[in-house]
């Protein structure tokens, strides 16, 4: 074989590897874009999820944290009797809960507090739309730490009576009227495992300690 043929399929082996090692890189670089393409909207859509999330337990949390401070203000002083709480309502912790979901990129879909399982569910979307249009959606429960539908009062006093007057009394003596004794026991708001101390005073229960009782109470998420 001639040296001319030799340099001839020599140039064209080269030239025959040339094209097949760009052939390679161009599906190599093909494939990647493929691959960043498909997964680009997958990541975003795991991200935003992610902060949906984030922005359901903040409000979940912020919802509890509202209820904890009317709590605490409603139940420092209560009349003797049955625990019948007045400050529950389902949309208690709601503005909170709204502010927070809105500081974290979502907004408010629903929200409710039931005190008698100690529970505030919200449901939040995310502002801003996937590419395809849909908004991330998250659900979160948080609770204050005490199941007030549990609760109930021990250690009350019973109700006395003053005596009542004789026909020959003045008739300027003063009426019977009910009074409560000195109770026996401390009396105590028990609320599942929990216990809260109270002193009688002017015919009213106080909290024994309103700081101990805050301590008490903190927001948890559910799991």
């Amino acid at each position: 074989m001639s040296s001319t043929t030799r340099r001839i399929r020599r140039k064209v082996d080269d030239d025959s590897g040339q094209v097949a090692t760009g052939l390679i890189i161009c599906s190599v670089l093909a494939l990647i874009a493929v691959t960043f393409w498909v997964m680009l909207p997958i990541g975003s859509a795991v991200n935003q999820k992610s902060g949906t999330q984030n922005a359901a337990d903040a409000a979940a949390l912020a919802g509890a944290d509202n209820v904890i401070d009317h709590v605490v203000d409603d139940i420092a002083t209560l009349p003797v009797g049955p625990f019948e709480p007045h400050t529950f309502f389902c949309g208690l912790g709601a503005t909170d809960a709204r502010t927070l979901a809105q500081n974290n990129g979502a907004h408010l879909t629903s929200y409710c507090y039931d005190w008698q399982s100690d529970e505030a569910t919200v449901q939040v979307a995310s502002n801003q739309a996937l590419s395809g249009g849909q908004h991330s959606k998250a659900k979160a429960v948080a609770k204050t730490g005490v199941p007030w539908g549990d609760c109930h009062f021990t250690g009350l006093p019973e109700p006395t009576l003053t005596p009542t007057p004789s026909p020959s009394s003045s008739s300027t003596s003063p009426a019977p009227s009910p009074t409560s004794s000195t109770p026996s026991e401390p009396v105590q708001l028990v609320c599942g495992g929990t216990t809260i101390d109270y002193d009688l005073q002017d015919g009213h229960l106080v909290v024994h300690d309103l700081q101990a009782l805050r301590n008490m109470l903190k927001a948890r998420l559910v799991d």
